[in-house]
């Protein structure tokens, strides 16, 4: 995935400081304690799905806590959630 400067800052900041970008729990078990910031990237077919604009990508920064994060398929199970959040599952 090839992101323009902007985003690069953009996300590098998001990694930092998830809590500017609305991230305030544990995208699975919703606690309060976050110990990993990750971010999520639709696939082309999820991104339809999510309401992606044209012409641009969306992106998705979410917290885990140290239990959800050792979790097994835990990308799996994040999608899941986002999904399920944005209520398009």
């Amino acid at each position: 995935m090839a992101l323009d400067k902007a985003t690069e800052e953009m996300l590098a900041e998001a990694l930092r400081n998830p809590a500017k970008y609305g991230v305030s729990g544990c995208a699975l078990c919703q606690g309060d304690r976050i110990s990993v910031t990750a971010l999520f990237v639709p696939t082309e077919a999820l991104a339809k799905r999510i309401g992606q604009p044209k012409n641009k990508q969306r992106l998705i920064v979410y917290g885990l806590c140290n239990s959800c994060a050792t979790l097994s398929n835990v990308p799996d199970r994040v999608e899941e959630a986002i999904l399920k959040d944005m209520g398009t599952h």
